[in-house]
């Protein structure tokens, strides 16, 4: 019987492991009383102890297996867009040079420095081919919208917001779309290096003007007109039939699909365009008083990505163990505790160094930049776009420093948060 039970298909692994996760979402509120600990963990280390069972997790040869490959981008992209209407839909503060100052240095300046130092990290100190390097940059650089929810804005009319949840909310929401030009430009770098001179000059060209120009006008452009549109429909027929409201997920749920199919239709960047939806959304909601539509919006967005996020950190411990953690070298053991505890924390406070707030917010805007599932898109999306050279390397690294981030960040967000919430009353 009990072998029988181990030989169970994938069919049956996955009603087993959905039920579990789901059921463990909703009890693990009641655990947050105990210190250094969050849900993330919870599930990272159930899909390690996984591992030392005779269950198989499906979907696990991506470096071979063109649909493991591609069922992952496609899983993560959903997750990582449903995040980011949700993030669009939390934040309150209205946008504004003064009231985002950390956002917008954050953006343009410490993204790209970094994105400059982890390059020569990795190509000088890893060993790893300049596209490559130009990858694991473009990869590790921005914040992740998903597993950042524990240090974000709570949700749309959920009282005061502080600078630092505000800040850290709007930056993962903009720089997974703002990131993507730098993934585009690894790709790139791997068809230039090949080129004659004459194609490499329409490589260039065609990046400047098409990667970074075109797809992020493109994107928020996109955003701001289909918010707009989609609000003044929706929030006409609310006034008309009171039980449009009921619905509220599933507008929701179309409005990202919309905004997203459109956006990617016309080849510009749709994790942009779906945040900058959303906050036309959630502005225009203040405006013409219909914010409880958003409310119930933003619960199904936060239900949605809780219930994608727990089956993803399952599989991410399980892969971890089983194709990760034997193969590890060094060199990307200090490489993955420096970019969490030193290079994004220096970065980011020097750029914040003149900015308003204390010490201790611009201290946790630096230190709370967490890798999640963005970062695993990115990297999956270039491989099934281009060869890498030491793509198994890159996986390492990044499985790792989404890992880690995860146990320091998880372990450490809610003592920082509570000093602040603390100091500002």
């Amino acid at each position: 019987m009990i072998s029988a039970f181990f030989d169970a298909n994938v069919r049956d692994i996955f009603y087993l492991i959905s039920g579990f996760s789901f059921l463990a979402i909703a009890l693990l509120p009641f655990l947050r009383s105990i210190k250094m600990f969050s849900a993330p963990i919870f599930f990272i280390l159930t899909g390690i102890a996984l591992a030392f069972t005779p269950i198989l997790l499906p979907l696990t040869d991506i470096a071979t297996n063109d649909f493991h490959a591609r069922f992952l981008e496609y899983f993560t992209e959903f997750v990582v867009i449903i995040s980011l209407a949700g993030a669009g839909l939390a934040i309150d503060r209205r946008i504004g040079v003064y009231r985002w100052q950390h956002t917008l240095l954050l953006l343009f300046f410490v993204m790209p420095l970094m994105i400059l130092v982890l390059i020569m990290v990795g190509h000088y100190a890893l060993g790893l081919a300049l596209p490559s390097a130009f990858l694991l940059a473009a990869v590790l650089s921005p914040t992740d919208p998903v597993l950042a929810r524990s240090v974000q804005v709570e949700g749309p009319n959920k009282g005061e917001e502080n600078d630092v949840n505000v800040s850290l909310t709007s930056e993962a929401g903009l720089n997974d779309g703002l990131a993507f030009p730098f993934v585009y430009l690894a790709i790139a770098m791997v068809a230039y290096i090949a080129a004659s001179p004459a194609e490499q000059l329409d490589i260039i060209f065609n990046w400047i003007g098409y990667n970074l120009i075109y797809k992020v006008v493109g994107g928020t452009a996109i955003g701001t007109l289909t918010g707009y549109l989609l609000t003044r429909f929706v929030f006409w027929h609310e006034d008309q039939y009171r039980s449009v409201s009921y619905n509220a997920g599933l507008i929701l749920l179309a409005s990202v699909l919309l905004t997203y199919g459109l956006a990617e239709m016309l080849q510009t960047y749709g994790f942009l365009a779906v945040f900058i939806t959303a906050l036309v959304a959630r502005y225009r909601a203040d405006v013409t008083k219909h914010v409880g539509i958003i409310r119930r919006s933003h619960l199904f967005s936060d239900q949605i990505e809780k219930i994608c996020l727990a089956l993803f950190l399952l599989w991410m411990g399980y892969y971890f163990y089983t194709h990760i953690y034997d193969y590890l070298q060094i060199s990307e053991v200090l490489f993955s505790f420096a970019l969490i505890l030193i290079i994004r924390p220096v970065i980011a406070y020097i750029g914040l160094l003149f900015t308003k707030g204390s010490k201790l917010d611009r201290f946790a805007i630096s230190f709370l930049g967490i890798r999640g599932i963005g970062s695993i898109y990115y990297l999956i999306y270039a491989q099934n776009h281009a060869e890498f050279s030491g793509i198994d390397a890159l996986w390492r690294i990044t499985v790792l420093a989404v890992l880690l981030s995860i146990f320091i960040h998880g372990a450490t967000a809610h003592s920082i948060m509570t000093k602040i919430c603390n100091k500002k009353n």
